[in-house]
């Protein structure tokens, strides 16, 4: 396991036809603008410090990181 760094390299993936390759920081606001339903589907893919080595977080997870109170649509 490694921090999860605002700066760290991500990606958002609401779609698996656009996923968005930011920083943790840029993902996590986007997420905030997505609308409930779409926030319950999507997962985040952060880098890790070595090649290859990446963590994935569920919408849940997500949501606690950002702050934000774990209501997910079902």
């Amino acid at each position: 396991m490694f921090l999860l760094e605002s700066s760290r390299a991500a990606q958002l993936v609401d779609s698996i036809h656009r996923p968005e390759r930011s920083t943790l920081a840029a993902c996590l606001a986007r997420w905030t603008t997505l609308d409930r339903s779409a926030r319950a589907h999507c997962y985040l893919v952060v880098e890790g410090d070595e090649p290859g080595a990446r963590t994935t977080l569920t919408a849940s997870q997500i949501a606690q990181l950002a702050g934000q109170p774990a209501q997910i649509a079902c």
